[in-house]
C-alpha cells in the first residue's frame, strides 16, 4: 500500500490536476456537507484525469469519483482516501448538434440549446445536476428523457477512451424498462 504523501506527491505532479489535501467535501456538494478527503484532485482535462485515477487504483488506498455533488451526503467525519472530479463544462455547437462535457451543469446544456433555437430538452429544466450525471441516470421529465437526444456518448472504461451510439448505451427508464422513445435493443 502506498502513503497518502507518497500518492499526494505522485498526483501533484500531473499537470492540470488541482490536489488539494484535506480538503473540506462540503465545498463540493449541493447541501455544502461533509467533512475532508484525505486527498481532493480535480481537472478539467481527460489525460489528467486519467492519469490521477490510474495513481488513485494503484495506491491501495480507497477511492470516489464525483460528479457535482448535487446529490451527495458526505459524512462529517469526511472520507478516508482520495476523491477524484471531471471538471470540465464546455458546451459547443455545430449545426444542430450540441457536444458538451460531463461535468456541464445540466441546466445550462438546456438553456444553451434553447438559445438556440434546438427543441428537445426543454423538459429537461429545473432538473439539477451535471450533464454525464443526467446521461448516466437517463434523467427526464414530463414524459422525455435526455435518451431522446442522445447521439453518443464517449467515456473511459478504465482501460480507454470509447465511444458508444445511443442504442449501445441501452437506455433504461428508473423501473429498468427501455425508457420512452428509447430504441429496442436487438435481441430482446
Amino acid at each position: 500500500m502506498v502513503h497518502t504523501e507518497e500518492t499526494l506527491g505522485r498526483l501533484a505532479a500531473i499537470p492540470d490536476l488541482t490536489v488539494l489535501p484535506g480538503a473540506p467535501l462540503s465545498h463540493y456538494t449541493r447541501f455544502a456537507l461533509g467533512g475532508p478527503a484525505d486527498i481532493y484532485a480535480q481537472t478539467d482535462s481527460v489525460e489528467a484525469f486519467i492519469a490521477a485515477l490510474g495513481v488513485a487504483r494503484g495506491s491501495g488506498q480507497d477511492y470516489v469519483v464525483i460528479g457535482g455533488g448535487t446529490n451527495l451526503i458526505v459524512s462529517d467525519e469526511g472520507f478516508r482516501g482520495i476523491v477524484l472530479r471531471f471538471t470540465a463544462r464546455r458546451i459547443l455547437a455545430a449545426g444542430d448538434r450540441v457536444v458538451a462535457d460531463g461535468g456541464a451543469v445540466l441546466q445550462d446544456l438546456v438553456d444553451f440549446t434553447v438559445e438556440r433555437g434546438l427543441k428537445g430538452l426543454e423538459t429537461l429544466a429545473g432538473i439539477p445536476g451535471s450533464v454525464g450525471a443526467a446521461v448516466y441516470g437517463n434523467a427526464g421529465a414530463y414524459g422525455h428523457a435526455i435518451a431522446e437526444r442522445v447521439r453518443t456518448v464517449r467515456f473511459y472504461d478504465g482501460r480507454e477512451v470509447r465511444v458508444f451510439d445511443n442504442e449501445a448505451c441501452e437506455f433504461h427508464d428508473i423501473m429498468g424498462h427501455l425508457g420512452p422513445g428509447i430504441p429496442p435493443r436487438r435481441g430482446s
